[in-house]
């Protein structure tokens, strides 16, 4: 994988970029020590990159005046193994000097990419079919900036920092912000299967994929199962590294013991990596897969709460206790069973969505959403007079996305958006410290051939887990010995669990987790009542002190306020903005 940021001049003939704009990326660029940075500079433009060393091939293709980055393997079409990123990136180069979107139509990874024609100053923007890999841009003045996370566009100076009224309130209620937005108002983000282009002064936008024109047919189970296996075993094969070894992560649920399973059915050497809490459904019954299957399992018993920290916590603990360094390109090459449940058994949807979706009713399909995500905008700690057009925002956002999936029939506009926008969001925070932890993420449920697999057959057949029951038949024999957990109002798994365990829904923090979880929340309501500069204009103060005092007793219930003030008190918005509402 390729770190990069850059920044180019929109028009032809400017001079070199001036060093204050680019003096913080010579400084600051990587966040570890190691780090050789690449600087391609010329006339106009001044691009920042770091190959980590993941995969074989070079980080960038010139010749002509053209010059590409690429981030991640874009995996084009039937591969024996994940070994021709080198080749893959020529004809992506290639096309992109022809202006052909041919090769990105084959591509099945997870990538983003930029290509620059120096000389007709031409600069595209490419992200993967489920934007997985995030690629941001901001438009400043006579500059277009880029990069690979937020975090390193952002030190760019030139970029103002004045929140984005529609992204905070998104991120209040949701947890992140929807489609193109972000928490700021001069950066964006790509979108699935989309090219942003800037040539003579213009932006340009298109998509060289559309996952709403995909035709549905109908078929037994267990056609349906035997395609999809066939398909998943595909994706597999394609990711497979020639030296034998995997590394991959492993709970007690169903997606990430496919994933082992599978791997260990085509002669893989596997370790494992369980980071469920000690005595969990999680941590008990990724011990008993991983001894089913014949894996060598690592169990991490760390107190670190939150998902992703914990992931690169776990990962650096295996390391270490197996001898390899954690930096090593084929150990920090981990699979996971990330996706499976947005791809083959979306618990967040369920039969009214769907059915409010059919009868064209988005507004009611988006109020139950909200309530089964127990998510919804923190009306208490906005002014009274801006509440209402403040929280109708977040409802706005997602009902223009939906209406994105025009091609699609109602239901599968719903699951178009959880997999097209809920997917990228929930992965977001691992490719942003991406820089830190060097864990480059395999994905086979997010192979971009399987998914458009999956979407062939009706939505129905996958609600609550009833066809991923079905297709574990299909799966390898050990992967079906061990119980699994089940979402509650999922069909339950045909084997009982062994008893004494707790599920992830039942709790899933150790006392010491949720001790350091409390500290946490303690912290961020103590920096969202002190900060300064405070957006009062727009947030209550008073009521964040009296939650702040409550915490503090131990009363947890108000805690969430904190983490909704957080991205508005972090990020305050002009508020002009608010006047453009109207």
């Amino acid at each position: 994988m390729t770190l990069f940021a850059g920044i180019v001049a929109r028009a032809p003939g400017a001079p070199a970029i001036p060093a204050p704009l680019i003096a913080p990326w010579a400084a600051r660029f990587g966040r570890y020590v190691d780090d050789r940075v690449e600087v391609d500079a010329g006339a106009g433009f001044s691009v920042f990159s770091a190959d980590t060393g993941h995969c074989p091939g070079g980080a960038r293709c010139a010749g002509d005046g053209a010059i590409s980055w690429l981030a991640g393997d874009p995996l084009l079409g039937e591969r024996a193994y994940a070994d021709a990123r080198a080749r893959d990136f020529e004809r992506l180069h290639a096309d992109s000097v022809a202006r052909d979107d041919t090769s990105l139509r084959t591509v099945r990874g997870a990538f983003c990419a930029v290509h620059l024609d120096t000389r007709r100053r031409r600069l595209v923007l490419v992200a993967d079919k489920l934007a997985l890999r995030p690629i941001y841009y901001a438009v400043v003045e006579d500059y277009v900036c880029f990069a690979t996370s937020q975090r390193l566009l952002l030190e760019c100076p030139a970029i103002p920092r004045a929140g984005d009224l529609e992204g905070l309130a998104q991120i209040a209620t949701f947890g992140a912000a929807l489609g193109e937005r972000t928490a700021f108002e001069a950066v964006r983000c790509l979108l699935p299967a989309q090219v942003v282009e800037f040539h003579s002064g213009v932006q340009e936008v298109r998509e060289y994929w559309r996952w709403d024109r995909i035709e549905t047919i109908d078929a037994a189970d267990d056609a349906i199962c035997t395609d999809i296996r066939a398909s998943f075993d595909r994706a597999v094969r394609v990711r497979l590294d020639a030296a034998g070894d995997a590394v991959s992560l492993l709970s007690g649920g169903l997606d990430s013991r496919c994933i082992v399973a599978c791997l260990r059915e085509r002669g893989m050497r596997v370790h494992t990596i369980g980071f469920g809490p000690t005595g969990t459904a999680d941590d008990v019954l990724a011990r008993r897969v991983a001894d089913a299957v014949g894996a060598q399992h690592f169990a991490y018993t760390g107190d670190v709460p939150e998902f992703w920290p914990r992931l690169a916590s776990a990962h650096a603990s295996w390391a270490a206790s197996v001898g390899v360094k954690a930096l090593q390109p084929g150990a920090r090459q981990v699979w996971t069973g990330e996706g499976g449940d947005r791809v083959l058994a979306p618990v967040n949807l369920t039969e009214g969505i769907i059915a409010a979706m059919r009868a064209g009713e988005p507004d009611r399909a988006i109020a139950d959403y909200l309530a089964l995500e127990n998510a919804g905008f923190p009306r208490r700690l906005i002014r009274r007079r801006y509440r209402d057009r403040l929280a109708a925002l977040p409802g706005a956002g997602l009902r223009a996305l939906l209406e994105r999936q025009g091609g699609a029939e109602g239901g599968r506009r719903f699951h178009l958006y959880v997999l097209l926008d809920e997917a990228r969001r929930n992965i977001r925070p691992h490719y942003e410290d991406f820089d830190r932890h060097r864990i480059e993420l395999v994905m086979p449920f997010y192979d971009s051939d399987f998914v458009a697999s999956v979407l062939r057959f009706p939505l129905d057949r996958f609600l609550r887990h009833r066809l991923y029951n079905r297709l574990m038949e299909f799966m390898p024999a050990a992967a079906t010995t061990v119980p699994w957990q089940s979402y509650p109002g999922s069909e339950p798994c045909p084997l009982p669990l062994p008893s004494g365990i707790c599920t992830q829904w039942q709790s899933w923090h150790t006392p010491a987790q949720q001790r350091e979880v409390r500290r946490q929340r303690l912290a961020t309501a103590a920096a969202v009542v002190e900060a300064q500069p405070f957006p009062g204009w727009l947030i209550d103060r008073f009521v964040l002190r009296t939650a702040h005092v409550l915490l503090r007793l131990g009363v947890q219930r108000y805690a969430h306020l904190f983490e909704s003030a957080l991205p508005f008190v972090s990020h305050p918005p002009r508020r002009d903005a608010m006047h453009a509402l109207r």
